[in-house]
C-alpha cells in the first residue's frame, strides 16, 4: 500500500498516466496527488509554537479551512485507494530519485525483477543493478527536463515474459517548477501479442492471395483500386503498388469488367458473378469473375479465373458428350460429366430424377453428389475415384448408397472414365449411374434369410456359430476378454405343441423369443438353434456373475404366463452356462462339453443346480453345430 502521509493537492500539477485522458478528473487528481506527495517530502515540520498558535485561533476562516482540509483528506484517501487498487504500476520520485509514492503492484513487480523490496524515501536508482542504472537515470532526467514520454520495456516475470509500457510525466507546480516524476507502468503483453497475431494473419492472408492462381482485386465504393494480388500484377506486367488509388478501367483492358464493377458497387446485392473477356498481351482471354462485398458494403473484392482453356476443351468435347448421352439414354441411366480444371460437374436430368429432384434443384458442383453418399461409404467411394484419377485403375466403378429426396437410401452402381491430357493428367471425367436398389434388396434378403430363423427372426445356428467363433478368437488376445454362452431349453413345450396345436406352438416360440430379447444387454446375441432350443452369447463380461444375473432375469420373465389365443400358458426354461477362461483347456474338459445342452442340469426347474464349466472351443462349437 501507499504509506506516505496525506497532504493537500496543489493546483496546476498535471502528470499524465499512459493511455489516460489528460482532462480526466481521476487522471488529473491522481497526478496532483503524486505531485503533492513529492512536495510533502521536502516540507519541514512546523514549529510547536506556530502549531499552538494556529490551534488557538478559532476564526470562521480557520473553521472553514479545517472543513476544506477534511474534504481534501477524504479525496486524497480515495485517490490513494484508487492508485493502490489499480492493476497498473504507479510510483513517483523527487528530483533526487527518492521514492515518494508507490503502489503494491509496482512494489511487487520491482522485487520480482530486481530482487529488492522498495520503501518510501529510498533512492530508487541505488536499488537497481549497475547495468540498468544509466538507462533509468536517463528516463528520469528527461522527464525532469519537462518531457512527457512513454517507452516499451521487456521484463521476465516468473509467470512468463511481459511487455510493459512505462509513461514518464514531470510533476509541475503552478509556479512552473518541476519537483519530481510520476511514472505509470501498464502491462501491454496481451495487446502486443494481439498486434503480432493480427500482423501474422494479415501476412498469411496476403501470402494465400498471392498464391491463388487467379486475378484478385479490391475496390472502394467509388471504384478506385485498393490493391491487387501478385497474379494479377504479373498477368498485366505491372507492379501491385501501381494499381493502388487508380481509377477503375485505367488500363482499358476489359470494358466488360469495368461495367460489371460499377453496376455491382451500386447494387444492393452482396455477391455476384459474370463471365467477361479481357485483352492480355494482345490476345483475348475469357474470365469468370466472382464478386463479394465487405466492410459494410464500402468495399468489394473481385476474383477472376481464366477459363479460356476450359471453354476450348468443352467445345472440343461437346460432340462426344452428346454422342455418349444418346448412347446411354436408352439404358435409362443418369449421366455426370466432371471438368476437373474448373471443378464444375454436369448432372443429367435423369441423374437428378433418380434422386427425386427436378432439373433446377441440384447445382453443378461435386458436393451435390458427395454430400448425399452414405457416410459409411463416402471414404471408400472417394478412394476408388481418386485411384482412377491417379491412374491406379483402368476405370472407376463403385456400388454405394445415396440419399433420396424422400429420406430413404437407394443403391447405385456408378461407373466412369477419365480423359487425360498430353501429360497423362486427368482433365475431365464422365460416367453414368444405375439404380440397383432392388437387386441389392434381394441380395440382402437372401443373406438375411440364410442367417436368421424364419419363425422368430432371431439369428440362426449358422450366424450364432460365426459370432461364437469370433468371440473365441478374441479370448486368445492378451486383453483379458471373457464371454459366456447360455443354453436354454423350453420345458414342456411338446405338451403345449401336442395339446394346443402347432400354430399355437409357433406363437409361443415367437413370444418366448421376444421375451428373451428384453433380458439381454446391448451387444448380446440370442439365437434359435432349432425346435425349442435357444442360445445366448454374452460378450465382454466382467465376471462369471454376469451370466448368473442374466439367468435370473430370464427366470423372472418366465414367471408371468404367455397369452396364446386367449389362453394363459405357463412354462419355464432349463439353462446351462458355459464360461470362457484363459489358459489351456484339458482334453477331458472337451469331452465333458460334448454333451448336448439339453442334458445339462436344469437351472430353474426343480432343485436348481448351476451348470458352469470352462469353455473348450471344439466342444462348444460341436454343441452349437
Amino acid at each position: 500500500m501507499v504509506t506516505a502521509d496525506a497532504a493537500e493537492t496543489q493546483d496546476g500539477l498535471a502528470p499524465q498516466p499512459p493511455n489516460g485522458d489528460p482532462n480526466s478528473p481521476t487522471s488529473n487528481s491522481a497526478s496532483k496527488l503524486l505531485a503533492t506527495r513529492a512536495i510533502q517530502s521536502e516540507m519541514s515540520t512546523p514549529e510547536m509554537g506556530q502549531e499552538a498558535t494556529i490551534q488557538e485561533i478559532a476564526t470562521p476562516e480557520a473553521i472553514q479551512e479545517t472543513a476544506v482540509e477534511k474534504a481534501l483528506r477524504e479525496r486524497e484517501a480515495n485517490l490513494l485507494a484508487l492508485i493502490e487498487n489499480t492493476q497498473d504500476a504507479v510510483w513517483s520520485v523527487d528530483r533526487q530519485y527518492r521514492i515518494v509514492t508507490l503502489n503494491s503492484t509496482f512494489k511487487r513487480q520491482f522485487q520480482t525483477v530486481y530482487g529488492v523490496e522498495l520503501k518510501l524515501g529510498a533512492d530508487i536508482i541505488s536499488c537497481l543493478p549497475d547495468s540498468a542504472k544509466a538507462i533509468w537515470i536517463g528516463y528520469y532526467s528527461r522527464a525532469l527536463r519537462g518531457d512527457r514520454f512513454a517507452v516499451e520495456l521487456h521484463f521476465d516475470f516468473p509467470g512468463g515474459p511481459a511487455d510493459i509500457e512505462v509513461s514518464f510525466n514531470p510533476i509541475i507546480t503552478n509556479t512552473g517548477e518541476i519537483t519530481g516524476v510520476a511514472v505509470f507502468g501498464r502491462n501491454i503483453t496481451d495487446r502486443k501479442r494481439a498486434e503480432a497475431d493480427l500482423q501474422q494473419a494479415k501476412d498469411q492472408l496476403q501470402a494465400v492471395l498471392d498464391a491463388v492462381p487467379g486475378c484478385i482485386s479490391w475496390f472502394s465504393s467509388d471504384c478506385k483500386y485498393l490493391g491487387i494480388n501478385r497474379y494479377l500484377a504479373a498477368t498485366f506486367n505491372v507492379r501491385p503498388e501501381d494499381f493502388v488509388g487508380k481509377e477503375l478501367g485505367f488500363m482499358e483492358s476489359s470494358p466488360g469488367f469495368a461495367d460489371f464493377v460499377r453496376k455491382f458497387t451500386v447494387s444492393p446485392v452482396k455477391e455476384s458473378s459474370v463471365e467477361i473477356a479481357a485483352r492480355v498481351d494482345g490476345s483475348i482471354r475469357n474470365y469468370i469473375i466472382v464478386a463479394q462485398k465487405y466492410f459494410q458494403d464500402q468495399a468489394a473484392v473481385f476474383v477472376g479465373l481464366d477459363i479460356t482453356d476450359r471453354m476450348q476443351v468443352e467445345e472440343a468435347l461437346r460432340e462426344s458428350q452428346e454422342r455418349y448421352a444418346l448412347a446411354v439414354r436408352g439404358a435409362n441411366d443418369g449421366l455426370w460429366d466432371w471438368n476437373l480444371r474448373t471443378d464444375a460437374v454436369y448432372f443429367s436430368p435423369r441423374w437428378k430424377e433418380m434422386l427425386g429432384y427436378e432439373e433446377g434443384e441440384i447445382g453443378n458442383n461435386l458436393n451435390e453428389w458427395f454430400s448425399r453418399v452414405h457416410p459409411d461409404e463416402l471414404y471408400r467411394v472417394k478412394a476408388q475415384l481418386n485411384a482412377h484419377l491417379d491412374g491406379s485403375t483402368e476405370h472407376f466403378e463403385s456400388e454405394y448408397r445415396i440419399l433420396h429426396r424422400d429420406g430413404s437410401y437407394r443403391w447405385l452402381l456408378n461407373r466412369g472414365l477419365a480423359v487425360r491430357d498430353e501429360k497423362g493428367k486427368a482433365c475431365r471425367m464422365a460416367g453414368s449411374q444405375t439404380d440397383i436398389t432392388k437387386r441389392r434388396q434381394a441380395e440382402e434378403q437372401l443373406l438375411h434369410d440364410a442367417l436368421h430363423d424364419t419363425l422368430t427372426g432371431l439369428p440362426n445356428r449358422a450366424l450364432f456359430v460365426d459370432r461364437l467363433s469370433q468371440a473365441i478368437e478374441r479370448t486368445r488376445r492378451p486383453q483379458g476378454y471373457q464371454f459366456a454362452v447360455l443354453f436354454l431349453d423350453v420345458d414342456r413345450f411338446k405338451v403345449v405343441n401336442d395339446s394346443l396345436g402347432h400354430v399355437v406352438g409357433d406363437q409361443m416360440l415367437v413370444a418366448i423369443a421376444q421375451r428373451l430379447q428384453t433380458c439381454l444387454r446391448i451387444g448380446d446375441t440370442i439365437a434359435r438353434l432349432g425346435g425349442d432350443e435357444f442360445t445366448i452369447l454374452m460378450e465382454d463380461i466382467r465376471s462369471h456373475s454376469d451370466s448368473s444375473q442374466l439367468a435370473e432375469r430370464i427366470h423372472r420373465e418366465f414367471l408371468s404366463p404367455f397369452n396364446l389365443n386367449g389362453q394363459e400358458v405357463f412354462t419355464t426354461v432349463s439353462i446351462g452356462i458355459a464360461l470362457s477362461e484363459s489358459g489351456a483347456i484339458a482334453p477331458k474338459t472337451c469331452c465333458e462339453m460334448q454333451i448336448p445342452p439339453c442334458t445339462a442340469p436344469k437351472f430353474w426347474d426343480g432343485p436348481a443346480t448351476k451348470y458352469s464349466m470352462p469353455l473348450c472351443t471344439p466342444a462348444l462349437l460341436r454343441c452349437c453345430s
